[in-house]
């Protein structure tokens, strides 16, 4: 049993995961700045 080919490969899918959470985050403010500036620009009209 090879233990740390094990620990590199969970690290490597560690981030991996962590990554695509990062993006999903900046995804997520993203939107919810658009929606934010959409709602300022409609009450100020």
């Amino acid at each position: 049993m090879n233990t740390t080919r094990q620990i590199v490969m969970f690290q490597k899918e560690s981030e991996i995961f962590f990554e695509l959470e990062m993006e999903n985050l900046l995804i997520m403010t993203n939107e919810f700045l658009m929606k934010l500036k959409l709602k300022v620009t409609e009450s100020s009209i």
